[in-house]
């Protein structure tokens, strides 16, 4: 992380991006994924981040489930 919170404060003040990047053994894609999270949400934002989903679309709603339950209960 700590080479994340570096980057992104080395990122605001260049004018060769890419470079950067290079320097640091990133992507172009990855370096500004990281200056837009920085500019963002600060330092506290340059942690990892959960890939997972933060809802499931399939899941079914309480009242669904509830329905089932009484369907099978006939």
């Amino acid at each position: 992380m700590d080479q994340r919170r570096e980057f992104a404060l080395k990122a605001l003040g260049t004018l060769n991006f890419r470079a950067l990047c290079q320097e640091y053994g990133i992507s172009a894609k990855t370096g500004y994924k990281w200056r837009e999270r920085f500019l963002r949400q600060g330092l506290e934002g340059m942690g990892e981040e959960s890939r997972r989903p933060r809802s499931s679309p399939q899941q079914l709603s309480e009242g669904q489930v509830c329905e089932m339950v009484k369907l099978k209960l006939m």
